[in-house]
């Protein structure tokens, strides 16, 4: 959390060398993706090939590179056979509404 109580965002930069920021949800989101992905014993390409995306984007929705679109997130769930609200538990009680 910055310095005035706002939610801290993270500094990347993409391919065009613009900056991008990452919000602390979709980083904790690719945490979670990870761990149910790892306790399904389930590989970066089998996940990917699972809902129709590379083993590369995969492990940028894990780092928190790239957003995780809501039906994308509902393919996840459902290929990991988990609830929506899998992927937002132990959310920082800063983050939550």
């Amino acid at each position: 959390m910055g310095p005035s109580g706002t939610v801290k965002m993270v500094t990347t930069k993409n391919r065009t060398r613009k900056r991008t920021k990452i919000h602390p949800i979709d980083i904790h989101v690719g945490q979670r993706l990870r761990e149910l992905r790892l306790q399904t014993a389930l590989g970066l390409e089998a996940l990917g090939a699972l809902v129709g995306v590379s083993a590369q984007q995969i492990q940028k929705y894990e780092l928190g590179q790239d957003r995780i679109s809501a039906s994308r997130l509902y393919l996840l769930a459902g290929v990991l056979q988990v609830p929506l609200a899998d992927f937002f538990q132990g959310l920082p009680k800063r983050l939550r509404i």
